[in-house]
């Protein structure tokens, strides 16, 4: 069950949109919100300027997913390794920064080092959706990359968009056309396969553990 400040969070994330959807969906082009907010995530200015300037140090743990790929579950495992399972908070995002998040409502940003003073460890978990171009990378820090079968990325994502935006467009896309908006560029997670053939290389480095 989401915590107030989870759904406080995801409202925020949501309601802007709101206005503009209900003019589109008077026009007949609501799915045209869904297309402009999957560009706006997905700019390659925008994803340059997330990581930009920041070099990772001895204990930042970067975990860097595909969305719906067992995220959560990862940034859950990796946080209590670097609290000796003593962790604490409302919200996971209170101790975990996240750059490319949708919105810059995250708590924990990716320049307070106090993050990494608060762990009994010296480590801090940060969170990443973006392919590895896009991620500085430095031998000293460490990498939690996990990949999970894109049929059930697939799948997973469909009921987290319709979850998420079924109250605020027309969510009534048909499994082909799902599919077919998952192979495309409009897709609001980008490309599962960009993400996983750019973090492949790095999978045999001492620093980088790649899990499926």
């Amino acid at each position: 069950m989401a915590t107030k400040k989870q759904s406080n969070w995801l409202m925020q994330i949501i309601l802007p949109f709101a206005g503009l959807t209900i003019l589109l969906q008077k026009l007949g082009q609501s799915r045209r919100v869904a297309d402009w907010f999957s560009w706006s995530l997905n700019f390659p200015q925008r994803k340059q300027r997330e990581f930009a300037g920041y070099r990772p140090v001895r204990g930042d743990v970067i975990v860097a997913t595909y969305a719906r790929s067992g995220t959560n579950w990862a940034l859950q495992i990796a946080l209590q390794i670097a609290h000796h399972g003593d962790a604490e908070f409302n919200f996971l995002h209170d101790l975990v920064a996240w750059p490319d998040a949708p919105l810059p409502l995250i708590k924990a940003k990716l320049g307070d080092r106090r993050l990494a003073e608060r762990a009994p460890s010296g480590s801090r978990v940060i969170k990443t959706h973006r392919e590895q171009r896009y991620v500085p990378y430095a031998p000293e820090a460490k990498y939690i990359v996990v990949k999970r079968d894109p049929k059930e990325v697939l799948v997973s994502a469909y009921f987290f968009a319709k979850s998420m935006f079924g109250s605020l467009i027309d969510f009534d896309y048909t499994s082909d056309e799902w599919l077919a908006l998952f192979f495309s560029n409009r897709f609001a997670f980008g490309s599962w396969a960009e993400h996983a053939a750019s973090w492949w290389p790095y999978r045999d480095r001492e620093n980088v553990l790649l899990v499926t």
